[in-house]
């Protein structure tokens, strides 16, 4: 239940945020971290999963009539760190016949492993920080090698290189810091990827991971750089995202050299652009760009400026119809849009310049439900989805406009949509794998082949135990200059126990209690407290607060109290995490006001801004973080907006997927201040 009446009267800007982890709760092993297989795959796949006994641990997932590493056909665990706190292993990636990912022994820290799907085949690929751990990030298959970022002994996060037996350090892009590559892809034998090097910024690199590593393009010269990023390719090139002063946030393209780093077309002009977003494709890539005559719609390239044009104006007028969810295979492009009228909805097209079509009309008339999390499905060469509403509904629809038929109702989820494709599969149904919860095993592994009877739970991988109800936390802070309230209210059994701090933005952090995910770096807290929680699930803590202290950050931590609750509390605790920012300052000028929530029953969030004194014309974006370090946009809006000072922000979220979730504002210059975040 949303807060949504104020406990006092306020004078000054508010910051509400909620992020939950479930990840412990009895009856859920929270599946995740699913590694999707396209094409003619391995007889089987892995994921990570908590059985309530060995934490998140490694799992393997048989297809068809194949046997997993028990000998049977059900999932089965390889469990990497003994004991109940897991290894956590997550950003698989195939490599021929393994698959490699990232995993924590309780030893090494986390590190780089590779798995054949067997226990005597699962091991440590490389001990690449002998002094803590290297958190290997972005895994991107190039040819056989697998590129990836790595923290090395220094404490800098730099490009790395494995053929699956060891890893080694392709450069030391910035010798004085961390170049934290990015947005990795693949580039023939070699890797596109971003990068700063201390002198011009995030910008274009190119490795081949032996003895060339190399800045492509200044494409924004000055140390701000143009944080390329969303590389697709196209027609033998690389389309991406960037920033230049010149022309603002647009796609650009290159064929990986200097002089073949070209701004593709200049879709919005002005210092903001078009701010596409979204790229997919093969033949074309499909995105979503704004501009001023049109609003937001549907592009598309063929990697030329003159191929880069309008798909169709689905909403005339400045604005627009808003597509996301892009999604792409064979020759079909599917996407969720409002043309005005149905409100948003499916439409397909296809490469060929066909005119797009509304596939479905889940709410007739202007209202809508909200679909989302598109996968694409070869058979029955349509689309599988889920919606917004608290129906927890999954659906399937053709590439034919006769709507789209339920196949799935659920007490949570469905999320994580996965096709996975393999051999067996391709014959027999191509199989989605997605995570949900029934009425009587709480969250777990579920397949489909886009049918009712062919929707069915794959294992109970955790026993239902005492409940399944996942915790939920949500904390308003109000100041009123001289103090902040901070309210509590949790759907714990029967009570609860809320760890608080409050810690200064800009001090060095240290550890909170974490759950599965470890510890979390709150800056060092300036005070702490315990609030007990009665069994009504409300509490709340009054801490007194100077008016003109710097901004700041609030963790709250949440828990069950029963008999074997004892403090400090430990990894293995059940709760829910939250972590708020106050706003600061605003570089372009102007300020705002916060009030947000994220409620992890339903995946849902709500975020609303109020401008209270004007700001530079610019842009609100909102997106999460991937665990795996991927960004992913979920919503824009331009500023001024028609002349309101306020703005929402609202939808639902894969929670078992993101690490934390951010409203930014961005400034003309690319500049983006976080006004709003929530850890989960």
């Amino acid at each position: 239940m949303l807060l949504t009446q104020p406990f006092r009267a306020w004078v000054l800007p508010a910051v509400l945020a909620l992020a939950a982890n479930g990840q412990n709760v009895q009856g859920n092993s929270n599946p995740n971290n699913f590694a999707a297989q396209d094409g003619w795959g391995l007889p089987y796949s892995v994921f990570a999963a908590n059985n309530q006994a060995n934490g998140m641990e490694l799992w393997v997932l048989p297809y068809f009539n194949s046997t997993s590493c028990s000998g049977s056909q059900a999932p089965c665990m390889i469990e990497l760190r003994a004991g109940p706190a897991g290894s956590n292993p997550r950003n698989f990636v195939r490599l021929g016949g393994i698959f490699l990912f990232a995993a924590d022994d309780g030893v090494h820290g986390v590190e780089l492993w590779r798995t054949d799907g067997t226990p005597a085949g699962t091991m440590m690929v490389s001990d690449i920080n002998s002094t803590g751990p290297s958190n290997p990030h972005d895994l991107t298959v190039v040819g056989g090698r697998v590129f990836f970022s790595a923290i090395d002994i220094a404490g800098d996060r730099e490009l790395y290189v494995s053929d699956g037996v060891s890893a080694s350090r392709v450069a030391d892009i910035w010798p004085a810091g961390s170049s934290s590559p990015k947005s990795l892809f693949p580039f023939g034998n070699d890797v596109l990827f971003s990068a700063e090097n201390g002198q011009n910024g995030r910008e274009l690199w190119r490795s081949d991971g032996v003895g060339f590593t190399a800045l492509v393009a200044d494409v924004n010269p000055g140390i701000q750089g143009s944080d390329a990023r969303e590389m697709t390719a196209v027609n033998g090139r690389v389309v991406f995202v960037a920033f230049s002063a010149a022309s603002g946030t647009e796609v650009w393209s290159t064929d990986g050299t200097a002089q073949g780093t070209t701004l593709l077309k200049d879709i919005e002009p002005g210092v903001v652009g078009s701010l596409p977003e979204g790229l997919k494709g093969e033949s074309k890539v499909f995105f979503a760009a704004s501009t001023a005559s049109h609003g937001r719609e549907l592009w598309a390239t063929d990697g030329t400026g003159s191929g880069t044009t309008l798909v169709s104006d689905l909403r005339p007028g400045p604005q627009g119809s808003d597509p996301k969810d892009i999604e792409t295979y064979l020759l079909d492009v599917w996407f969720v849009a409002d043309d005005g009228l149905a409100g948003r909805e499916v439409w397909r097209t296809d490469p060929l310049g066909s005119a797009p079509v509304r596939i479905t009309d889940l709410v007739p008339g202007p209202g809508s439900v909200g679909p989302r999390d598109l996968v694409a499905t070869p058979q029955p060469n349509g689309v599988a989805f889920t919606d917004e509403s608290a129906a927890n509904r999954l659906w399937v629809t053709s590439a034919a406009p006769s709507g789209a038929t339920q196949i799935g109702s659920f007490q949570s989820g469905p999320g994580n949509l996965i096709r996975n494709i393999s051999v067996t599969s391709l014959l027999s149904g191509a199989p989605l794998v997605f995570t949900a919860a029934d009425n009587a095993s709480g969250l777990e592994l579920w397949r489909s082949d886009g049918t009712a009877s062919g929707t069915s739970m794959i294992s109970d991988i955790a026993p239902p135990g005492v409940t399944t109800v996942i915790p939920e936390l949500e904390l308003e802070t109000r100041s009123d200059g001289s103090e902040i309230e901070i309210r509590i209210e949790s759907v714990l059994q029967p009570n609860g126990i809320a760890v608080i701090a409050v810690g200064d933005a800009t001090m060095p952090g240290v550890p909170l209690p974490g759950l599965i995910l470890g510890t979390l770096n709150l800056a060092a807290p300036i005070i702490a407290d315990l609030v007990v929680l009665p069994p009504a699930g409300t509490g709340s803590l009054v801490i007194p607060m100077a008016a003109s202290r710097p901004p700041f950050l609030i963790a709250v931590q949440a828990f069950t109290l029963d008999t074997t609750l004892q403090l400090p509390l430990t990894s293995t605790d059940t709760g829910s995490m939250a972590l708020a920012t106050s706003h600061p300052p605003i570089p372009c000028g102007g300020t705002v006001e916060v009030v947000g929530t994220f409620v992890d029953k339903d995946h849902r969030y709500e975020v609303a801004v109020e401008v209270t004194s004007p700001l530079t014309e610019g842009y609100f974006r909102f997106r999460h973080h991937l665990k795996g370090g991927e960004i992913v946009e979920l919503d824009r809006q331009t500023y001024p907006n028609e002349g309101q000072p306020f703005f929402f922000f609202s939808g639902h979220t894969p929670l078992q997927s993101i690490d934390f979730l951010e409203l930014l504002y961005v400034c003309p210059n690319g500049t983006g201040t976080v006004v709003w975040q929530s850890y989960c």
